[in-house]
């Protein structure tokens, strides 16, 4: 029993800090969810949007995240220069729990004829963290409690107010690059708040769409996720669309070998730790359904025990009045 409750604590604590790595939510479909990633996207579609994503990781493991994103933005004038969003972010991971909330607003400046778009974006909300306490004990051979009255142990929540920024260049309808950061709220000093976020979190997205003809397109993307105290991470996708009705897409997902801490030691990171197979279906022009399932490359750590990951999404986008909306997929 004693050797029970013992690995029940080390799991609590080892999701507690795992929990503090992962801090941002890790999306597959990120494509379809930009303006989690990056607030300069607030209105793009030029008209409503809305957004759902459930995303359930490392399946087989016990207390692996599972993820919730929601969002909608739209514009707020006819000349679509201002847009705004609306965006609800939750994740839970063994005993804790992590939900923000965002206001956006993007502002978009037409450069020329050919209607290339530079937008920046601001969001402010507020993030909230829970730990949920542990049911654990264990008895020593005199009969008292050990961990009972554990500091680490005891339920605890803090919120504190959070910020992003983005910028997002769009060159026509064929190219685009965006960088945004999160996090900005880890600059404001809490004191002793342990729950605090780390660092910032530095996002570059980057793709293209090339046209073979009225029908098929397609839209290779690049996404880089970069902060202070982890290795950094790339997404590239690949994927090709059908008359804007099917959309496939490939994508890998490595850890590249900088940044690694000083001192560490923990194992090397595999290049390609995860790659993802993705399909997207537009039911009706507005309504879209799509399914990701990510597998793991990497054996370390969870690897040798999750059975891959799982992300299912719905998408609305509301068609402007006598026009058929083409959305830019993917951004």
């Amino acid at each position: 029993m004693r050797i029970r409750n013992t690995c029940v604590l080390a799991l609590a604590m080892l999701m507690w800090f795992c929990a503090r790595a992962q801090q941002e939510v890790q999306l597959s479909q990120y494509m379809f969810n930009g303006l989690t990633i990056n607030p300069a996207l607030a209105g793009s579609y030029e008209t409503f949007n809305a957004q759902l994503l459930y995303r359930m990781q490392w399946l087989g493991f016990g207390g692996a995240p599972h993820s919730q994103v929601g969002s909608v933005d739209g514009v707020l004038n006819q000349s679509y220069s201002m847009g705004w969003g609306l965006s609800v972010v939750g994740e839970q991971m063994g005993l804790m729990s992590t939900m923000g909330a965002y206001a956006t607003y993007a502002y978009r400046i037409r450069l020329n004829e050919m209607d290339d778009r530079l937008s920046l974006g601001l969001s402010a909300g507020a993030m909230q963290e829970k730990f949920g306490g542990v049911e654990a004990s264990a008895t020593s051979s005199n009969g008292e409690a050990i961990y009972a009255d554990d500091p680490l142990l005891r339920p605890d929540s803090r919120w504190w107010p959070d910020f992003r920024v983005g910028a997002y260049y769009s060159y026509g309808k064929t190219a685009y690059v965006g960088l945004s950061a999160s996090n900005l709220g880890s600059f404001i000093d809490f004191g002793a708040d342990s729950f605090r976020l780390n660092s910032p979190h530095i996002y570059l997205m980057a793709g293209m769409h090339h046209y073979f003809d009225a029908d098929w397109r397609l839209s290779p993307t690049l996404l880089a996720h970069y902060t202070l105290y982890d290795r950094p991470l790339l997404d590239a996708n690949v994927a090709v669309t059908y008359r804007d009705m099917v959309w496939l897409g490939l994508g890998l997902r490595a850890t590249l070998p900088f940044n690694e801490p000083k001192g560490s030691s923990y194992p090397k990171a595999s290049v390609a730790n995860a790659m993802a197979i993705m399909a997207e279906v537009w039911v009706t022009p507005s309504l879209r359904i799509g399914y990701c399932y990510d597998y793991s490359l990497t054996r370390m750590a969870v690897g040798n025990v999750q059975t891959g990951s799982h992300e299912i999404s719905l998408g609305y986008t509301l068609s402007r009045k006598l026009e058929v909306i083409r959305n830019p997929r993917g951004f």
